[in-house]
């Protein structure tokens, strides 16, 4: 999978949009990096195993299994082989540029 990288300016109180994974990729280990480039934010990352693309339901959101990634002000990186279908990041408060890849690999 290529790595998704998304550059958050500014963000405030925002609830981010849900970012597809792999779910077909064997054996995986997928690894968010949360750079904070400038200013102060506070953010989570969460996943879901729901389908995001179904119009009826509204995923399930969970916490990162990553404590670090869960109402963070510092840049973080972790990695995880909890399956997850699709990751958000929500910013509960901040002003500054916060910078996000995630990046999925096989094991295989």
């Amino acid at each position: 999978m290529r790595p998704i990288s998304k550059t958050l300016v500014n963000p405030g109180a925002t609830t981010g949009g849900w970012m597809p994974l792999d779910i077909n990729d064997p054996n995986q280990v997928t690894t968010i990096s949360c750079n904070l480039v400038s200013g102060a934010v506070t953010y989570s990352v969460q996943y879901t195993n729901e389908d995001i693309f179904d119009p009826d339901i509204t995923p399930l959101a969970v916490a990162h299994p990553t404590a670090a990634l869960t109402s963070a002000t510092a840049s973080q990186t972790a990695s995880t082989t909890t399956l997850m279908r699709a990751v958000r990041v929500n910013t509960a408060s901040g002003t500054g540029t916060l910078r996000v890849t995630v990046v999925q690999q096989s094991t295989v």
